[in-house]
Order: structure tokens, then sequence, then C-alpha cells
């Protein structure tokens, strides 16, 4: 038996199908209600696959073809999440951690080993023995009684598949690939305020500028750090040169209490069983909406993971053509871990990376489990702008920006090189922010 407890009231419901959120379905804008309708025809596994891998959104779907099966994804971004538990007879989906949680709640000691070394959880495993989260860019299918997670989307880039392109060609193919995410985003704005985390870097300008092309005067831009840092310095310059309101907000006297109601609920909503916690802007979103600086249909739109799909991670693991299965378990089990060279967590690594090596490039590799990675982070510091009401789009989980950048090649991505010089020259000279870029 499946049972579906789902806590939160945008989800979408119709004829054992739950939807969430909003997607572009063959170049069609789709809500929560159309996703539904959509999914209410897919009867097996082979049309889920097939249906999700058109979709281009941020989204989750819940389809009980029978009363004992299931499939269920949470889409690329992986914005909004999914658990299950199993209990006796009966298998428990849920977007709540906690509510799955018995009220005297177990701690999965690996898992907590894990969280305090990665700041995420690999796998399938939660905080709480017994709750399991469906994983990023997978789908969960459940028949007779068993679950099992399979992949949606890969990253991964076969020998021979990355461009072979002049410059010139590569830059108009670059221009066209943004040209339509950024179509994609101001229609799925549908004219509502839309709202910038602006710092000095190169991501969150190219989404500015990006909409200063297609029409929108009129954005919200903040940035949280010190009054006259560079970080605000920056930001407030490029804003200023697009027209866009700019405001700054200090973390200097501000730190989350969980003695404080309102904070602990964040903490408990953000966290989720299983999250790293994002609490860096919650001070500026919670002022920006206090202060009646934007309203509760705003849109955030932040800039992650663009520096990361340009080259950040693969630059800074120093990655050649020629690195080896070795070599890269290496490199991942030591990236931005607190406990270098952790004889466990290089043998999670390598039991995730099992099934990657055959055909791929070394580096493509390493880049679909740093996605896989992010994509269990960076999105969710949206939970922060859900809390609020507000809503969010991300541009650069877009399935067409995500594959310019999975088949760039590798020297193109080392320091960014591709990246900054196209912005520079293609979109920043146009508006005349193309300043304080080496510093970034």
């Amino acid at each position: 038996m499946i049972k579906v407890r789902l806590t939160s009231p945008l989800w979408a419901q119709t004829n054992g199908v739950y939807a969430k959120g909003q997607a572009f379905f063959k170049g069609e804008f789709k809500t929560a209600e159309d996703l539904a309708l959509l999914f209410k025809e897919v009867k097996t596994e082979q049309q889920f696959k097939d249906t999700i891998k058109l979709l281009n959104g941020i989204f989750s779907v819940i389809v009980l073809p029978t009363e004992n099966s299931c499939l269920a994804t949470t889409g690329i971004a992986n914005a909004t999440q999914l658990f299950y538990t199993f209990d006796k007879d009966c298998i428990t989906i849920c977007d709540d951690g906690y509510t799955l949680a018995a009220k005297d709640w177990k701690l999965n000691t690996k898992a907590a080993r894990n969280y305090h070394l990665l700041n995420y959880i690999p796998g399938n495993e939660t905080l709480a023995e017994g709750v399991f989260k469906i994983e990023p860019l997978k789908y969960l299918f459940i028949a007779d009684g068993k679950a099992e997670q399979k992949r949606h989307f890969s990253y991964l880039l076969k020998k021979g598949e990355e461009f072979n392109l002049s410059p010139e060609e590569l830059q108009k193919e670059f221009l066209r690939v943004l040209n339509n995410t950024f179509d994609r985003v101001v229609e799925a704005a549908k004219g509502r305020q839309i709202v910038l985390s602006l710092s000095a870097g190169l991501d969150s300008r190219l989404i500015a500028c990006m909409l200063k092309q297609k029409g929108i005067n009129d954005a919200i831009c903040y940035t949280v750090g010190r009054k006259n840092d560079y970080e605000v310095t920056v930001a407030r310059q490029v804003a200023e040169k697009l027209g866009y309101t700019h405001y700054s907000f200090s973390n200097d006297e501000f730190s989350l209490n969980p003695d404080n109601k309102e904070h602990l609920q964040y903490l408990r909503y953000a966290g989720n069983m299983c999250n790293m916690l994002w609490t860096f802007e919650y001070n500026a979103v919670l002022s920006l909406i206090n202060n009646k600086i934007i309203g509760k249909d705003a849109v955030f739109i932040p800039g992650y993971p663009g520096g990361e799909l340009a080259g950040s991670y693969v630059s800074t693991s120093d990655l050649s053509r020629t690195s080896d299965k070795t070599e890269i378990i290496n490199k991942l089990s030591c990236l931005e871990t607190i406990k270098k060279h952790d004889r466990i967590i290089k043998a999670t690594t390598a039991e995730q990376l099992q099934n990657d090596w055959d055909d791929y490039e070394a580096w493509s590799i390493f880049e679909n489990f740093m996605l896989a990675r992010l994509t269990k982070c960076n999105p969710l510091a949206c939970r922060l702008y859900e809390l609020f009401g507000t809503k969010y789009l991300l541009p650069y989980y877009d399935p067409e920006y995500l594959d310019f950048f999975r088949k760039l090649p590798l020297e193109l991505k080392i320091g960014k090189t591709f990246y900054k010089d196209f912005l520079k020259d293609c979109i920043y000279k146009p508006f005349e922010v193309d300043f304080a870029i080496q510093e970034v």
C-alpha cells in the first residue's frame, strides 16, 4: 500500500497525480495544475521518464498508476524535496522529512557524520533512521512493495560529444542558449516583481544584464555585506548602470537564534532532515518583506550554479583529460570537506561513482558528481524564499543551459576562460558593466 502525505498547500492533485511548481513542456508554460493533468495520462515507467525529460522548470511530481505502484521525482533542480519511509505493509511519501520521522526518531549516525564533514548527506539517507529522500537527478519507482531510484538526468559527456566549433560559432551558440533561457525566465515570471541577490561576481551580473536586455526595467537588487565593502560597492555600481534599485544589508549584528520561535521554524524548514542550512540571506529577505520593499508575489532569481558550470570546480581541482578513477575520487573526497582524505568519505564517493566510468570523459564524471552534490545544496537555499511565500526561478538549471556547459571543452572551462571572455565582450560591455571582472 502507498500513502501520500503532503504538507505544502502548493500541490495540485487530480486522480492519483500530485504536482508542484511550474515548467515548460514542448515550449508551453505549465502550472502545477497543468502538470497534474499532463501526468494523469502517464501509466508506465517509460511514459514517466519520457515526460519528465521534456519538462524544463522547477517541479515535483508524484504519480500513482495503481494503489500498489508509484513514480515520483523532484526534477533537475530538486528544489521541492520528497521523502519516503517503510512501515509494515505501507510506503509513505511526503514533502517533509520531519513529518515522516517518529517523535522519538533515532539519529542515523553515518548520515550525521557525513553531514558534519560535507554539509550534505550522500545517497538517499537522512538524519533520521528509516527516512529516505529522493536523490537529485533521479526518480523513485515503487512496485511490488520495493522502492528503487533510477537516474533521469545525466551531466556525463561521452567521448567525442563535446563541441567542435570555432570561437565565433561557440559564442553564437551560447548567445542563442542565453536568449532562449531568459525568454523562458521572463515568461515564467508572468510580470511579477523580480528580485536579484546581486554580488560582485559574474553569475548574478549576467542575470541582471539579460533581464535588462529582455525589457525588465524595475528589478529590485540586494547585497549582503558591510556598507562600503567590495561586494556591496560593485553590486551597487552594476545596479545603478542598469537602472535597478539596490539595497544592502549587513549581518554584523544578526544571527539566527534557536530560542527564537520564527528562527527555529526556519531552521527546521530549511534543514528538512538533510539540507545544508542557508542563513546568509535570512535577515535580508525578511527585511525586504517586512519593510514592504517587495510583495508576496515577488520572484527571486539567484545565480547558482553558474560559476560551477562555467568551470570553477574543475579549475581548482586541477583536472586533465588523462585524470583517472583514483585521482577523481581523491579530488572529490577532499573538495570542500572538513576532514581531508577521510577514509569513509572516500569509500562513499567511490560507491556513488561505481557506474560512471565507461565511455565518458574524466572531467565530466567529476562534474556530474558535483552537479548532483550542488543540487543537494544550492537550490535548497530557495526554501528561504518559499518559507516567506515568494517564488523563485533558477535559470542556470535550465536543461538547454546545462547542456551547453556539459559540452564545453575542458580547456575552455579552466579558469572559466570562455565564460569570462564572452560575458565581458558580448554582455557586460554593451551595458557598461564590464568592470571589476578579473577580481572575481
